[in-house]
């Protein structure tokens, strides 16, 4: 690749795309966990590359971000936590900061949702309930947003609904059952709301 910018660019996304496959991070995969380990961090190093030699491209910026996300699912199961933690961090440092510079950019809307759920799952493992439900309810507002903003988007919705779901169990694991109840109920709406966007599509009632 050299110097090319597209073509690393290109590399890490292929590295990423293995990683995923041999974690199963985004679908099925083969479950080897510290091969995909191994494959992630030679896309880590391309992206924070490409990161730091353009540090005003967002778009380099936010591709780092989403790396250290897959990194962070990576590492759960193959490390530590310490370890998960630290790219949820580095990922919601980026996130936050593009996020700030273009808020009306959905791309990076989503990228800040993800970062705060990431982090969130991260203090659940942990059991610090309070700390994974407030980042849950970071999360929250962006995701309504995003919904509000498409009304016939399946994807959209059915992650406002998972979002909502895995705010309710966090809430129950701490004992806070009322407002589990409210959120597991609004979770249930949005999977009802789906379920008549998309009646025909068998996807949607697994």
């Amino acid at each position: 690749a050299g110097r090319d910018r597209e073509m690393r660019r290109s590399l890490a996304l292929a590295y990423e795309r293995f990683a995923d496959l041999q974690v199963g991070a985004e679908a099925a995969g083969f479950g080897r966990s510290a091969q995909a380990l191994q494959t992630f961090q030679t896309a880590q190093s391309l992206r924070e590359a490409l990161a730091g030699e353009a540090p005003q491209d967002l778009l380099a910026q936010r591709e780092l971000a989403t790396n250290y996300l897959l990194g962070s699912y990576i590492t759960g199961r193959a490390s530590t936590l310490e370890r998960r933690m630290a790219y949820d961090r580095k990922a919601l440092a980026i996130s936050e900061k593009v996020n700030m510079q273009q808020p009306e950019n959905r791309d990076y809307q989503t990228l800040l949702a993800r970062a705060y759920t990431s982090i969130a799952y991260g203090y659940g493992i942990s059991s610090r309930w309070p700390e994974a439900i407030a980042y849950f309810r970071k999360a929250l507002p962006i995701r309504e947003r995003i919904a509000l903003n498409s009304p016939d988007g399946t994807e959209a919705q059915r992650e406002l609904a998972n979002l909502y779901y895995r705010l309710g169990v966090t809430e129950t694991q701490s004992g806070r059952f009322a407002a589990a109840l409210q959120d597991l109920r609004g979770a249930l709406t949005i999977q009802k709301r789906i379920l008549k966007i998309g009646e025909d599509d068998e996807r949607l009632r697994s």
